[in-house]
């Protein structure tokens, strides 16, 4: 996954290459913020994923806040069942 290259990018040696790093993932954050949760519920909607392939890539990218993040994601799944429903 390209933002855990970014990632170790940041502990590079050489200061150039750390420096455009943390731009990159600030860039990436920005977009990222945007689409992690279509993308997310997509995931979770395709009957190979479910909710594995998001729990998965989450732990992968957010760490400790892993589990904070999956958990509003699962929220918004029940709300749009919720909206579905009604």
């Amino acid at each position: 996954m390209r933002l855990l290259n970014l990632q170790s990018w940041l502990r590079a040696d050489v200061e150039i290459i750390s420096d455009m790093a943390f731009i990159m993932i600030d860039k990436f954050d920005k977009y990222w913020g945007e689409m992690k949760v279509l993308l997310a519920i997509a995931s979770i909607l395709d009957q190979r994923n479910k909710l594995d392939c998001v729990d998965f890539y989450f732990k992968e990218i957010y760490k400790v806040e892993a589990s904070r993040e999956i958990q509003i994601i699962t929220s918004l799944l029940y709300d749009l069942l919720v909206e579905y429903v009604d």
